[in-house]
């Protein structure tokens, strides 16, 4: 077991820092061809991209890992995936659509003759757009946890991060700004969606069904609360900052709390995204007390170590990547 997760965990540490690390290895570029404030409303675009994908998903990526081993019958299990993938592909337009109208409403009365509004229809639409697309892709990944597809997962995040990192610079070289950057993650994101419904095309079978449908939703939607929760108390200071300080305080914050979270993007995340699906496979096999124990010693000694990593690095990192 432990050869098991060191591997795969190897593997989704990997997958999980090309996740992340655009959205850092983008910071030069991003402060060198945008304002202060439009970095600002990126960094408030960022967090609300990420909270709206959690509702956008609706905890059915969790349902699925708990009901896809609960049948040995692997035509059950390709429609099962398949059903969540529909259903969050109409959910997640559903929901763009009602934030789309209701910005479009708002807009003139918040914004008014501003210029740098966040509610900004060039602004808008594209990073409205992001929202079902990456959270269809986040399924499709999640899709590859379950299968334990860690090598798969890997090679599509760095797609994902070569793709994102190439439309959102391209955008901004040419002149576009913020527009130019979203409309590059957008198409970026769109391309990594592509790649990753060819690479799961043999776990799903594009059926709606009702009843499967019911039991993913019944066990991922309670879960949703909690996670939004913690969504909103980590990404409201930025919302905050902005109406007590200003975007610049917000651009600086963002920048700041980046270099913050090493030890969640090497660890946590890792760990998060190959025990998830794991652990209702162990749950189901003989003995699992043990394996959790084991599993959570691994955990801790990695944490501790690459903790203790990034204590003494700081400095030196900081240094590099933010020269006065």
């Amino acid at each position: 077991m432990q050869r098991r997760i060191f591997s795969a965990g190897i593997a989704y540490s990997l997958g999980s820092v090309a996740n992340s690390a655009a959205l850092l290895l983008l910071i030069p570029v991003l402060v060198h061809l945008l304002s202060q404030a439009e970095y600002g409303i990126w960094a408030i675009y960022e967090i609300a991209i990420l909270v709206l994908g959690m509702f956008a998903m609706l905890g059915m990526d969790v349902g699925l890992m708990r009901e896809y081993w609960a049948t040995d019958d692997e035509q059950e299990r390709r429609r099962l995936a398949g059903t969540v993938v529909l259903s969050v592909a109409l959910w997640s337009l559903v929901l763009v659509g009602l934030l789309a109208a209701t910005a479009t409403l708002v807009a003139p009365v918040v914004c008014g003759a501003e210029l740098l509004c966040p509610l900004r229809t060039d602004w808008l639409i594209p990073a409205l757009l992001i929202i079902p697309i990456e959270t269809l892709f986040n399924l499709l990944l999640s899709i590859l946890r379950i299968r334990e597809r860690a090598a798969s997962f890997a090679g599509l995040s760095f797609l994902r991060l070569c793709l994102f990192m190439a439309g959102a610079s391209a955008g901004l070289l040419l002149g576009y700004g913020l527009a130019g950057a979203l409309l590059g993650r957008l198409l970026g994101s769109a391309l990594s969606l592509l790649a990753a419904m060819w690479t799961v095309r043999s776990y799903l079978y594009l059926r709606f069904e009702k009843q499967g449908l019911r039991r993913v939703v019944t066990y991922g939607l309670p879960i949703l609360p909690a996670a939004a929760a913690a969504y909103v108390l980590l990404a409201s200071d930025r919302y905050i900052m902005q109406g007590l300080i200003s975007l610049e305080a917000v651009a600086i914050y963002t920048f700041a709390y980046k270099l913050a979270t090493g030890l969640d993007v090497l660890v946590n995340r890792p760990f998060s995204l190959d025990w998830a699906p794991r652990r209702f496979a162990i749950g189901a096999g003989p003995e699992p007390g043990p394996k959790f124990a084991e599993a959570l010693v691994i955990y801790l000694f990695l944490a501790g170590a690459v903790g203790l990593l990034i204590i003494a690095g700081a400095p030196f990192a900081f240094d590099l990547i933010a020269p006065p």
